[in-house]
């Protein structure tokens, strides 16, 4: 997430909850675990087309900051233990 909210767009596999940050083909790409030479065709196309790289950037720039705005998920931890905090109360 870091490196999206910096523009950096990001190649990630699909393990854990990194493809889930990342938009593939739009904030950077998600390529299958184990999967090498997909890797390297993702990595390789950032490097290749400066313009894509470009897109990628800017497009990672903002979903984080739209995303992961501490103003957003601290509106939505708030709900959440509201909401917990009320089913406990019965």
């Amino acid at each position: 997430m870091e490196s999206l909210a910096c523009g950096v767009p990001a190649v990630v596999s699909d393990a854990g909850g990194s493809g889930a940050a990342v938009l593939d083909g739009v904030t950077g790409f998600v390529f299958a675990t184990g999967d090498d030479e997909a890797m390297r065709s993702c990595i390789a196309r950032l490097v290749d087309d400066a313009a894509l790289h470009a897109q990628c950037s800017t497009a990672a720039r903002a979903d984080a900051r739209t995303r992961f705005a501490s103003e957003r998920l601290t509106r939505e931890h708030e709900a959440l233990y509201s909401e917990l905090l009320e089913a406990r109360a019965g």
